[in-house]
């Protein structure tokens, strides 16, 4: 695949929805035919990981892709919310094992968005590798408010020393 071309899956579980990023898989019609234009989507990790949003990163010196993702959280109230920052590693774009991940982001250690954490981007700057992402400070401890899940958000900066490398 020249390129990853990524997609939402939603799909109704448990009383809540299944999110995941998720890369077109080729079909052929028997006897070697075209690729279909209209792609069967598979995800990138179970449906059950609950990622979403994801920004991917190339690292040349070890031939290592790096996802970094929405993480969903369900509060106890049921309301859904981008909680976290995660990424996986692989180094063959076309299969990600859901073990190999980290997470990089959430209210345990970002210093201003104690609430809402999510919505990577990621770009190499010289040296680093700079993530933008989208918070929305909230007391810790303070409920959550699904008003409030998708607006008053502010965006953040965080940075990465390169080259990434997944750990060993």
């Amino acid at each position: 695949m020249d390129e990853a071309v990524w997609r939402r899956h939603l799909q109704p579980e448990a009383g809540h929805l299944l999110r995941g990023d998720g890369q077109p898989g080729a079909h052929r019609e028997a006897g070697g035919g075209v690729p279909d234009v209209l792609l069967r989507l598979h995800p990138v990790v179970p449906l059950e990981e609950q990622i979403e949003n994801s920004s991917l990163y190339y690292e040349k010196s070890n031939r290592t892709w790096f996802l970094f993702t929405n993480h969903v959280g369900i509060a106890k109230d049921g309301g859904e919310y981008t909680d976290a920052i995660w990424v996986y590693w692989s180094r063959d774009i076309n299969r990600w094992n859901p073990a190999d991940k980290a997470l990089v982001l959430d209210s345990s250690n970002c210093k201003w968005s104690k609430g809402v954490t999510g919505l990577p981007s990621v770009l190499k700057v010289g040296r680093r590798l700079a993530i933008f992402y989208d918070g929305r400070a909230r007391p810790r401890g303070a409920p959550y408010d699904a008003r409030l899940a998708n607006t008053s958000r502010d965006v953040g900066l965080a940075w990465l020393d390169l080259p990434l490398r997944p750990p060993a």
